[in-house]
């Protein structure tokens, strides 16, 4: 954020962050909590910080001394809203027990999926995203049309793209 990017300096000032030490000066309206890069497919608008499947496909390495332990930020901020995204967030073993923290906070709870993961039968999906319809919301990272997005996603089949529009209507219908 500057204000070359059309923001003036009086809104910088309002920012909780102080740019020159990098301290968080107040809580954040929003926090947006990087899982890491564990993921099924390797998007060719990706890259291997944000996909493990495209670091695979592309014989890269992701940088993983920037990944910060989401639990403690748990403790340190009161946002009105949380934002869980890096790689496929559903693939995390620990996110069931991440979600369940954030749902004794105070804000809405996201979390940013490409949607091949199956949700019909997760646990996240019964005990969380049933019982919390107002609390929890879905965001699907979907690229145009199917073929299209075929095209970008370049390992999706038929069977995937099912999955997300399952997906898709699954969790359309859980409130």
């Amino acid at each position: 954020v500057n204000s070359e990017a059309g923001y003036s300096n009086d809104y910088l000032k309002e920012l909780p962050y102080n740019f020159d030490t990098g301290d968080v000066t107040k809580h954040p309206l929003s926090v947006h909590l990087f899982l890491g890069n564990k993921c099924n497919l390797a998007c060719k608008t990706c890259n291997a910080n944000y996909s493990s499947g495209y670091a695979k496909k592309h014989g890269t390495v992701a940088d993983t001394e920037s990944y910060t332990d989401s639990f403690k930020l748990v403790e340190l901020y009161s946002p009105s809203n949380w934002t869980l995204y890096g790689g496929e967030p559903f693939m995390y073993p620990r996110l069931y027990e991440l979600l369940m923290r954030l749902m004794d906070t105070n804000g809405v709870v996201s979390v940013l999926t490409n949607g091949t993961i199956d949700l019909s039968r997760n646990r996240c999906y019964n005990e969380i995203i049933k019982k919390f319809p107002k609390k929890f919301c879905i965001g699907f990272s979907l690229d145009a049309d199917p073929a299209f997005n075929r095209y970008v996603r370049e390992n999706t089949d038929k069977k995937m793209m099912k999955t997300i529009e399952d997906t898709i209507f699954l969790t359309a219908n859980a409130g």
